[in-house]
């Protein structure tokens, strides 16, 4: 009796292993985990790009024209006028302060994937 409540247990676990094994994270699973930049090495008006789970993020130092030039422009003018930031509500528009961080307005930080089709971009051939 005790062998074959062993031999039923040992087929349970083998049965549902493959259930269990699916549940977690696949080996191409990007890691979560942040990544440090160091902006220094950024002069103003240029960018480098950085990838973060598999994607590039398009690091941009604006000098304040282009801050200023951002800031005027009217959102008539933008092909998309949702600001698209998690952090904000979906219906944001996107000017440019719900684009950048208040006190670091120099700095525009974006993904590099079309909200368009998912494409991913590969960004300027002067990137680094």
């Amino acid at each position: 009796m005790q062998a074959a409540m062993a031999f039923a247990g040992a087929g349970c676990t083998l049965a549902m292993w493959p259930l269990l094994a699916q549940m977690g994270p696949g080996r191409a699973t990007p890691s979560s985990e942040p990544i440090d930049v160091d902006l220094r090495g950024i002069p103003p008006g240029s960018m480098t790009v950085v990838r973060w789970r598999g994607l590039p993020v398009f690091v941009r130092h604006r000098t304040p024209e282009e801050v200023e030039e951002a800031r005027a422009t009217a959102l008539a003018d933008l092909p998309d006028q949702l600001a698209r930031n998690a952090m904000l509500p979906q219906t944001a528009l996107a000017f440019d302060s719900n684009r950048t961080k208040e006190g670091h307005e120099e700095w525009l930080v974006v993904t590099g994937l079309c909200t368009h089709l998912g494409c991913v971009l590969s960004g300027p051939p002067t990137a680094t």
